[in-house]
């Protein structure tokens, strides 16, 4: 896979907003748990759309319409809010704050008998960094 995007990575190029900066959002990729959350069809909230499990549920909304209240107040949402890259296995990476540890369903689900996955590298790690490398540096 990393061969497939290699030669097509010039179709990825970050967007240069003018001649001296690009337009690269750092912090967390997805937002999941801090700045978009799931809501199902019951009125509960989850951190994202993937990760729909009981012990991941922050609150409902059928029962408190409040949002703000249930993220605060949920030990859940407390997880996302202070998750950051420098605990997970990624800290160290050269582009570990441009991709932030990549997509947290996706590596809770490949390393689920893991005790922690959450602090495990994204499964597709390798092809991050060959796309962020390469659009960042033009090489690897």
């Amino acid at each position: 896979m990393v061969d497939y995007f290699e030669h097509r990575v010039s179709m990825l190029k970050c967007k240069e907003t003018n001649s001296n900066t690009l337009n690269i959002e750092c912090g967390i990729t997805c937002g999941c748990g801090v700045t978009m959350v799931s809501v199902d069809c019951y009125g509960n909230v989850f951190p994202c759309h993937l990760l729909h499990a009981t012990n991941l549920k922050i609150g409902n909304l059928i029962d408190n319409r409040d949002l703000i209240s249930l993220i605060k107040k949920s030990p859940v949402a407390e997880k996302f809010l202070r998750r950051t890259v420098e605990y997970r296995k990624c800290h160290g990476c050269r582009v570990e704050y441009f991709c932030k540890g990549g997509c947290l369903a996706r590596t809770s689900a490949y390393y689920i008998a893991k005790e922690n996955p959450w602090l495990e590298k994204d499964p597709f790690c390798a092809l991050h960094k060959k796309i962020l490398s390469m659009q960042l540096w033009d090489k690897m």
